[in-house]
């Protein structure tokens, strides 16, 4: 039979031939899949490397001298061993029994750790304030995967040290009154604003807030692992007190939502005295308890208004600067329940460094 003009013979001969090509290609694929079983090869199963020697980076930081421990983890180490002993009992309880009295039992309870807790805090520490990436962060430390210990890390700061971010009562509201630190507005014992930081994912709604293409708090798993240019936001609502302290914090909420209606959906509006005021730019208008720009009193001493409510943008820029981790743009498949929290834990940490000294009480 010929087919175009191509004789059987012929078609033998290239059917043998391609079957032979397509026997050696399967072959070559079998050679490479066994051959690249490294990790971040994509073929094959993943090899299992061998374990990393721990080690003690707190130690070898100490022993460098305070100014490189300082500046790997934003504390001193005398600071560091206060801020250890405040999360020592979280953090090295085992993690299926967080929380409970029972002496560990069950799984988890004969887990072996891989590394120290102090450098666990450290490891984590040094994350959030210089943001490399969470390959590169273990080996340093002796830790092959690094990524479920940060997460359980970071989780464990904010269980610890929670009690440092506190809206103030009605009585500690008179007292930020009586302060008057920010002249003309007696009733000023805070500013807020909100910010947010950046992810890759996949093209979500538009907005006409923010500009660009936002990712919403609530997402599929399918929707989560795909990857695109788009940037897409996680915001937080932030409030600092007249004496430069955070007295609030709500992170990981849907860029797509303007700036009021996050501070709403916050309820934290229920807590302001009816003689106090939180300053707020424009977006904030004809809230209860906020002195907006654009407002009788704010246009009447517009100088005054904006030096005091641009302290909240101050803020921001000295949490960017000391934990580079809001600063960078997130990649897929990051969890936007790790950014948040991330976020969050920043401000813990703020506070923390503000009650040693670090900032100056303005």
């Amino acid at each position: 039979m010929e087919k175009k003009g191509i004789s059987e013979e012929a078609v033998a001969v290239l059917t043998t031939t391609g079957a032979a090509m397509l026997v050696a290609e399967i072959e070559s694929k079998n050679i490479i899949r066994k051959l690249n079983v490294g990790p971040g090869t994509g073929t094959g199963r993943r090899k299992k490397l061998p374990p990393l020697e721990p080690v003690d980076k707190v130690l070898e930081w100490k022993q460098a001298g305070g100014s490189v421990f300082r500046n790997k983890t934003g504390f001193t180490y005398p600071e560091f061993r206060s801020l250890f002993r405040m999360v020592e009992p979280e953090l090295t309880a085992p993690r299926d029994q967080r929380n409970t009295p029972k002496p560990p039992t069950g799984k988890g309870a004969g887990r072996k750790r891989k590394i120290t807790p102090e450098n666990e805090l450290a490891m984590c520490l040094y994350w959030l304030r210089h943001a490399p990436l969470i390959s590169d962060v273990g080996p340093d430390f002796g830790y092959r995967r690094a990524n479920e210990s940060l997460k359980h890390t970071v989780a464990v700061l904010l269980l610890a040290l929670k009690h440092l971010i506190r809206f103030p009562s009605k009585e500690e509201q008179a007292e930020l009154r009586d302060l008057e630190a920010w002249p003309p507005f007696k009733g000023a014992v805070g500013a807020g604003d909100g910010t947010y930081s950046q992810e890759t994912r996949k093209k979500g709604d538009y907005s006409g807030h923010r500009g660009m293409f936002v990712r919403n708090a609530q997402v599929s798993t399918a929707t989560t692992l795909a990857l695109t240019r788009r940037h897409c936001l996680c915001a937080s609502q932030v409030i600092v007190a007249v004496t430069g302290r955070i007295i609030y914090v709500r992170s990981g909420l849907p860029g797509s939502q303007g700036d009021a209606q996050q501070l709403l959906d916050g309820s934290i509006l229920e807590a302001i005295d009816k003689e106090s005021v939180i300053l707020a730019d424009s977006a904030y208008a004809n809230l209860p308890g906020v002195l907006a720009a654009g407002s009788p009193e704010a246009r009447e001493h517009v100088k005054e208004f904006t030096r005091w409510r641009s302290r909240v943008e101050h803020l921001f820029a000295v949490l960017k600067g000391n934990f580079h981790i809001l600063a960078v743009k997130w990649h897929a498949p990051a969890a936007l329940v790790t950014q948040s929290q991330a976020f969050y834990a920043s401000c813990l940490l703020y506070n923390l460094k503000f009650d040693f000294g670090h900032f100056k009480p303005r």
